[in-house]
């Protein structure tokens, strides 16, 4: 069946307030790794894991803090172009063409039966 629309993970810019609170969670997760690193001392077993999704967690916030942009779901919708063949998927925050594809036999047949 053919799609009318499509979820794409796509960059978008963040707001000042995004960085901010980002920043904020950042410094939070900073206690929260100093809070584990020192319960490490009494039990070894079991913290590695948490501190190792504390830092990914923190690698993510600063490289989003660094480049002020993150990967999100974005609604698109699908445009067909049954001239040409060509399908263009559009944000629907900013209506920003994103991807340009060709329109798939199968699609073809779909659009022809209608």
């Amino acid at each position: 069946m053919r799609e009318d629309s499509v979820l794409k993970n796509l960059e978008c810019l963040l707001t000042e307030k995004e960085v901010t609170d980002m920043g904020a969670e950042m410094a939070k997760n900073f206690v929260e790794e100093a809070e584990v690193l020192s319960a490490k001392k009494d039990s070894m077993s079991g913290f590695k894991s948490q501190i190792d999704d504390i830092r990914k967690r923190q690698g993510c916030l600063s490289n989003c803090i660094t480049t002020g942009v993150e990967f999100r779901d974005v609604e698109c919708q699908i445009e067909y172009d049954w001239e040409n063949g060509m399908k263009s998927i559009i944000r629907l925050d900013t209506k920003a063409i994103v991807q340009k594809l060709e329109i798939t036999e199968e699609e073809q047949q779909e659009h022809l039966n209608i």
